[in-house]
């Protein structure tokens, strides 16, 4: 059995108006999922001079099916959170006292799965999982 671990890091970029849900992966020895860096460039989470921005794990779930699931917050390379990290302002202003709280959902799920039997078209879906943060 190896002794390294994926994690598949999970994580909103900067599009507008609405951020789309970008992931990589990471094959470590460390037990629990390390800060790791991408180049926010590409994600519209930075300008392409000075591109690098961090992603701190949040939560981590396993899966026997694959790499670990790891949901995590962007930060900019000086460590200060970045401005399309909602979640961090979120943090700030939630107390105790209150009765409702911030999530962010993914859904994950296969592809529609069509096939012809007999002439038929026959069309199958695979349900969704959905991971609440």
């Amino acid at each position: 059995m190896s002794k390294y671990k994926t994690y598949e890091y999970i994580w909103l970029d900067g599009y507008q108006p609405e951020p789309s849900m970008r992931s990589k992966v990471k094959a470590t020895d460390a037990s629990t999922p390390p800060d790791w860096s991408f180049d926010g460039s590409s994600t519209q989470q930075a300008e392409g001079g000075s591109s690098d921005c961090l992603l701190l794990p949040v939560q981590t779930y396993e899966n026997p099916h694959g790499h670990d699931l790891v949901m995590t917050q962007v930060h900019s390379a000086d460590h200060t959170t970045h401005p399309t990290n909602f979640r961090a302002a979120a943090e700030e202003v939630v107390t105790d006292e209150w009765w409702f709280g911030f999530e962010q959902e993914f859904s994950l799920q296969t592809q529609k799965l069509e096939s012809h039997l007999d002439g038929k078209m026959v069309s199958q879906e695979h349900k969704a999982t959905f991971i609440v943060v």
